[in-house]
């Protein structure tokens, strides 16, 4: 069996004086609170939440600093998305096929799976603008990875060790065609850089040219023709009877006699001002030799007052890796390297532009942390930062303490850029300790009733708060340390709120505040859910009769701004006002009970036979709405022995705001609350009384 349980929100009684006796007229009339004393199972109501609706942000738009990136297979991508405004979360869709490597996160950084196939929310600690995501994958494809409605495609790679041993003639022709390869990849600027044989009716090594110290470099793509003939060795001679070059996988130089050298060069493009890193793998296949790397300027000429750097090593019986560094002057570089001894190998050469570390510190340790989307840059290269306070400190600004020519985007922004200069850099973020104080909007309860805040500032500086305009409810008092100054220690500052209560209305005209005479004493605290006021039923000064008599309740007076009563009037009303969140709205009911026939209460003589109705019962509102339903459409007569009588009902969101709920209008004001008394009740001269409860229950369904 199905039970239906009733919580009594508020309970309002209303006295009512009858008649005397004879010609002896008494006109007492006043009015009592009583507490329904029946044994109810009491409806346990969710805890009370805040009224207004949580003002929805502006979404935070998001991209990434790239929208193509590359990446190898099983080696880590760090992938960056920034965010237009700073938040604490992102929902992030990865491939399948990536795996998101939790422990090199940044801190304070972390994730956990999303509700959706391959959905991860990204969490910080503090909200913020950037975040940087490390990601493996375990094979070659495209993907696409999203944060909100950026996108980003990476092209995934397979790893391929370089084993040029195994390039053919048709790897060299594709290599012909290459573009020069511009400054910012760190892939090699030289073509060909094993100096590989392309064999044919003319044998070519592509992009590459033999020079004596006076032959001018004016072409970048020129190929190195030798002749095709070789000996019984498989060496390919040149017309220089000195020399004999061979092998498919590096260039091997032989010299036969005499103590000439030989140069091989190949002219790249560079930036003027930039600096590069030039390396050779060689050794020597005789007793003696000697390599020297030089780069020149490029302006026509390899050899004499132009060279940028030159260095000449001793070569070792096995592979070594020789190199030296050169600063660019011009968009054109000419990289040389020349052979002196019996025999001589060498290959994986390469050009490289110069990459300086990017070293990031805190000031003070404690204050936060920096970060960047690289540490290894090259000369012009821009990567992002972003700095990160610690509780209880705050960003100041960004300043190198070692290195050239670096350049930050905004030195006082917390997520910004720098470009690197000509020198490895030490980057420092600069903290100071600040003040905080935290801002709280509570109920009288410490029910949480809106957001709250979080204010900072630099030690000594002068902080204010402010109360909230909160719906239904209005501020206690005005907190002490609603204003002051930032400390070392954080400061609570707490706003403390009532339910506001809400004033009688006119029944005939509910969009103006009355006051009404003869207010009953209503009980504090009601909340959101609350019986406003309720008229007292008074019957006035009546004659003895011995027949069925029948008489009616005096309308409601109002009273002007001088406190004296109006001679206008107003039907006798009960006016409900049900302000809950709609989630904790549940439907409610108002009734009313006469808890005893009338009686003397001196005597406890009882009016035998007298009754109580209630007519021309109507609904009306100033607002909007579903109004909820009267019980009963004809005259509810009251049951003197106290049972409980039904008047209202309010199912899901009807009855919502506040209600009037009036016995008659302006023409059935003084005719709606009746009192009928049969001859046989023979009253005598005093007063009689009973006690009404009005009782409005929330009634969920079970």
């Amino acid at each position: 069996m199905t039970t239906r349980l009733r919580r009594p929100l508020l309970l309002l009684g209303a006295s009512i004086l009858m008649m005397q006796a004879l010609i002896l007229s008494i006109g007492i009339v006043y009015a009592e609170t009583t507490m329904d004393t029946e044994d109810q199972k009491q409806v346990e109501h969710p805890p009370m939440k805040n009224l207004l609706e949580e003002e929805q942000a502006s979404d935070a738009r998001f991209f990434f600093t790239q929208a193509r990136m590359q990446g190898t297979v099983e080696e880590t991508i760090q992938i960056t998305f920034f965010s237009d405004q700073e938040v604490s979360e992102a929902r992030v869709f990865l491939p399948e096929e990536a795996t998101l490597l939790k422990d090199k996160l940044p801190t304070r950084i972390s994730v956990e799976e999303g509700e959706q196939p391959n959905e991860w929310i990204v969490q910080s600690k503090r909200a913020q603008n950037t975040f940087f995501l490390p990601l493996v994958f375990e094979k070659e494809g495209n993907y696409e990875i999203s944060v909100e409605e950026a996108k980003a495609q990476l092209e995934i790679s397979e790893y391929k060790e370089n084993n040029d041993e195994n390039l053919s003639s048709a790897d060299i022709n594709h290599t012909q065609g290459t573009d020069i390869i511009t400054e910012h990849s760190l892939t090699n600027l030289l073509v060909n850089p094993n100096i590989l044989f392309n064999r044919g009716v003319e044998t070519t090594i592509p992009h590459w040219e033999l020079a004596s110290s006076t032959t001018p470099v004016n072409v970048l793509s020129r190929n190195l023709s030798i002749s095709q003939a070789t000996d019984v060795n498989g060496w390919n001679r040149l017309s220089d009877s000195d020399f004999q070059i061979g092998t498919n996988w590096a260039l091997q130089v032989n010299r036969t006699s005499g103590t000439r050298t030989l140069m091989v060069n190949q002219t790249i493009q560079t930036v003027q001002g930039h600096t590069y890193d030039v390396q050779v793998n060689a050794r020597r296949n005789s007793s003696t030799g000697n390599l020297a790397i030089t780069a020149y300027n490029g302006n026509g000429v390899i050899a004499g007052p132009n060279g940028l750097s030159s260095q000449t090593y001793s070569l070792d019986s096995d592979f070594q890796t020789y190199g030296i560094r050169f600063t660019a002057n011009s968009n054109q570089t000419t990289i040389g390297f020349r052979v002196d001894g019996a025999n001589i190998i060498f290959n994986q050469t390469s050009v490289t532009p110069t990459q300086y570390s990017l070293k990031l510190e805190s000031l003070p340790s404690v204050g936060g942390n920096g970060q960047a989307e690289m540490d290894l840059l090259t000369q012009g290269q821009t990567t992002a930062i972003v700095a990160t306070p610690n509780p209880g400190y705050r960003f100041v600004h960004w300043q190198t303490s070692n290195g050239n020519n670096a350049v930050i985007g905004d030195p006082t922004a917390t997520n910004t850029s720098i470009t690197m200069g000509n020198s490895d850099v030490t980057l420092q973020a600069i903290f100071e300790k600040e003040g905080r104080v935290f801002v709280d909007h509570i109920d009288s309860e410490g029910n949480k009733l809106a957001d709250s805040e979080e204010l900072s500032g630099s030690l000594g500086e002068n902080y204010e708060t402010s109360a909230l305009e909160i719906e239904n409810y209005q501020l206690t008092e005005q907190p002490k340390n609603a204003k002051g100054i930032f400390t070392e220690e954080d400061i609570n500052v707490t706003y403390i709120y009532d339910v506001f209560q809400v004033n009688p209305v006119d029944p005939l005209n509910p969009e103006v505040e009355v006051e009404p005479e003869n207010k009953p004493e209503l009980p504090e605290d009601q909340g959101l859910f609350s019986i406003d006021f309720a008229s007292r039923f008074d019957f006035g000064v009546q004659t003895i009769s011995a027949k069925d008599q029948t008489y009616y309740a005096k309308p409601q007076r109002l009273l002007n701004e001088e406190g004296t009563v109006m001679e206008e009037v107003r039907p006798n009303y009960v006016q409900i006002s049900d302000r809950r969140p709609a989630q904790e709205r549940d439907g409610w009911e108002l009734s009313v009970r006469q808890n005893e026939k009338f009686t003397d209460r001196e005597t406890g003589e009882v009016l035998t036979g007298a009754r109580l109705i209630l007519q021309n019962q109507q609904i009306t509102t100033a607002q909007s709405g579903t109004a909820p339903d009267l019980a009963h459409i004809k005259p509810i007569t009251l049951n003197p022995e106290g049972a409980k009588s039904t008047l209202l009902k309010a199912q899901g969101s009807e009855g919502e705001g506040t209600w009037i709920y009036r016995f008659g209008d302006a023409e059935s004001a003084d005719k709606s609350v009746v009192l009928e008394l049969p001859r046989g009740a023979t009253p005598r001269a005093t007063s009689y009384k009973t006690t009404l409860t009005w009782e409005l229950s929330s009634v969920p369904d079970n």
